[in-house]
């Protein structure tokens, strides 16, 4: 419902009998009754029209229609960029916003914008997107996944959504071989927390070098595959070199988190599993495509995927 609020008179008028038009062809139901209001600007708002295609005209703007489906799509655009609610008011907002943007195009190719390299590179640009979007939504659902398929990216998928944590300490020096030094006295009655008291640079030195449960690539990239293979209760016999300072790791626990229910994460699942079905799709497209690569800067000027 429209809620007329900080609007002139003029337009108020005009947005007044645009409604009343509507109401009008709405119930006499006959696509002949039509209520034509025009402004002192020139627009011409004609309710109760239908385009060839079978949509029904929102208005027009000096003889050209703006339908209904190019205003719908339009304000869905609006809402999610200026967080827009619908109702109180607002339609009449996005519908005049719209209407604003027909005028301002029209100014354009009236000046010939719409012929200059930039505007046509652009709206180039703009229409291979639409299209590479449309496909998108034809091919799933032309490609519908089963709900089993679902289910086995799930089960796939659960170590990297739930991955292995693993409780550590830490001892983190600034010279090599402090980290050394280090290494050399674990092997002696002093415990993994009191020399990280005592030598480490970290903020966990004052948690005996706890650094509490963390995902693996939490840690840097050298150690990683060093703490996976660790036994519970080693460290490691070699400091690892990361942003200008020497790391010791210690393994205390290793744990398993609980994968959450297959209907809690389904939505996502399925989302992610449609965009890796499309991701294999356009590789198998692309390994039957003519690419040729003509950039001065490219490493690869020229490459032919055609079978």
């Amino acid at each position: 419902m429209f809620v007329f609020s900080s609007i002139g008179n003029g337009k108020l008028i005009r947005l007044f009998a645009t409604l009343v038009a509507i109401a009008i062809y709405w119930w006499t139901g006959s696509a002949g009754a039509e209520s034509k209001n025009t402004g002192s600007d020139g627009l011409s708002c004609n309710w109760a029209l239908r385009t060839d295609n079978g949509g029904r005209v929102a208005g027009k703007v000096n003889g050209k229609p703006v339908t209904e489906a190019q205003y719908e799509l339009y304000a869905q655009q609006l809402i999610r960029e200026k967080q827009i609610p619908r109702g109180d008011g607002n339609e009449i907002y996005l519908f005049d916003s719209l209407i604003d943007e027909e005028i301002l195009a029209q100014q354009a190719i009236d000046k010939g914008l719409d012929k200059r390299a930039d505007v046509m590179n652009e709206l180039q640009m703009q229409w291979r997107k639409t299209l590479a979007q449309a496909y998108m939504r034809y091919y799933r659902h032309e490609n519908p996944l089963t709900e089993a398929q679902v289910k086995r990216v799930y089960v796939e998928q659960k170590d990297i959504l739930w991955p292995k944590q693993y409780k550590v300490r830490e001892i983190v020096v600034e010279k090599e071989f402090q980290a050394r030094e280090v290494i050399g006295k674990l092997g002696s009655s002093e415990s993994f927390s009191a020399l990280a008291r005592r030598y480490s640079v970290a903020e966990s030195r004052n948690a005996g070098g706890l650094v509490g449960w963390v995902k693996v690539q939490q840690l840097p990239v050298q150690a990683r595959e060093l703490v996976e293979e660790l036994e519970i209760g080693a460290w490691l016999q070699n400091p690892v070199f990361s942003d200008d300072r020497w790391y010791v790791y210690q393994l205390e626990k290793v744990r398993t988190p609980m994968a959450l229910p297959f209907k809690e994460v389904a939505t996502g699942i399925q989302s992610y599993s449609e965009k890796r079905a499309i991701a294999i799709h356009l590789t198998k497209l692309r390994a039957h495509s003519n690419i040729e690569i003509l950039l001065e800067n490219s490493s690869q000027r020229t490459g032919n995927h055609s079978n």
